[in-house]
């Protein structure tokens, strides 16, 4: 009898430890999946955020070479005085004026 009782107790603490391996290992995979899904979510996110500053510096670089070129063309077609100031026909600043829209506009299509 005492055998058997041995042999019982013995089955059911195999079980126990079983049941609690079975558990710990389901918390550990649990653990894990939910690092590895923050981690991801920290990535993406960062990810974005560095396109997002990249698209706004695109932006500025476009915006800044349509004001370039919006003064390279004053100053060939106009007269630049000692103190800076450019000279012109309406004409040179209307179409220097469409030609920066234009350009800005392109910028805006191609980074917003």
């Amino acid at each position: 009898m005492k055998k058997f009782n041995i042999i019982i107790i013995s089955v059911i603490a195999v079980g126990v430890l079983l049941i609690g391996a079975g558990s710990f290992y389901y918390q550990y995979t649990k653990v894990s999946i939910l690092k590895q899904e923050a981690r991801t979510e920290y990535q993406d996110n960062l990810r974005k955020e560095i396109e997002k500053k990249a698209t706004k510096r695109d932006l500025n670089t476009c915006l800044n070479s349509a004001e370039l070129a919006y003064w390279d063309y004053m100053g060939i077609n106009g007269t630049e005085d000692d103190d800076g100031t450019i000279w012109a026909s309406d004409r040179f600043w209307n179409a220097a004026n469409k030609n920066k829209k234009d350009a800005k506009d392109v910028c805006f299509q191609q980074y917003k």
